[in-house]
């Protein structure tokens, strides 16, 4: 389920770059070149039906979490959601490892890549970033990820309607983690 809430969200992202880019076309000539004149409103149906998709998705998620087993996949999986997230995107990324990656608690793995997986979505949807950078730092005896973007920054303070940095939080609360946001308006 976790997979299919991703999907919509990378969805979501490119039909709303989809609806500026017509947006735009629309505004230098008359009408988009070779496009029905209801496209946008075609767009806006479709991305309706992603979030609502995406809602769901996150609602029946915690329901099936396996408490037990090892998952020893984490910088892979990682890895490959950034690069299946930013792929059509004009974002530069950078993924780093430090330290010696380690197995880790199933439930540890998939919090910690659902949290990844979140953030940058994000970055991706609300920081109009230029360039992303993740990190996942392992010592003996912790193991932390970063994800850090030069985009425009927000009040971590500020209400929202979502609920990415709140499923964040309970998600890192759960494994008896730190949640740390350090963000302010035009800093990143």
């Amino acid at each position: 389920h976790d997979t299919l809430a991703q999907t919509f969200t990378g969805i979501t992202v490119q039909l709303e770059l989809a609806q500026y880019l017509i947006t735009q076309a629309e505004a230098q000539t008359s009408s988009a070149p070779n496009a029905p004149a209801d496209l946008p409103a075609l767009l806006e149906g479709v991305s309706t039906l992603a979030q609502t998709g995406l809602e769901a998705a996150r609602h029946s998620v915690w329901a099936i979490y396996p408490t037990t087993g090892a998952y020893g996949t984490l910088p892979q999986d990682l890895a490959a959601s950034l690069e299946q997230l930013t792929a059509p995107l004009e974002l530069q990324t950078q993924f780093t490892v430090v330290g010696e990656p380690q197995p880790l608690s199933y439930l540890v793995g998939q919090n910690l890549l659902r949290v990844g997986q979140e953030a940058i979505t994000n970055v991706l949807k609300h920081a109009q970033a230029h360039t992303l950078w993740v990190e996942l730092a392992y010592t003996p005896a912790t193991v932390s990820l970063r994800v850090k973007d030069d985009g425009c920054g927000f009040s971590p303070q500020a209400q929202t309607e979502g609920f990415g940095l709140v499923g964040m939080s309970e998600r890192v609360e759960n494994l008896h983690g730190r949640l740390s946001i350090l963000s302010q308006l035009h800093q990143g």
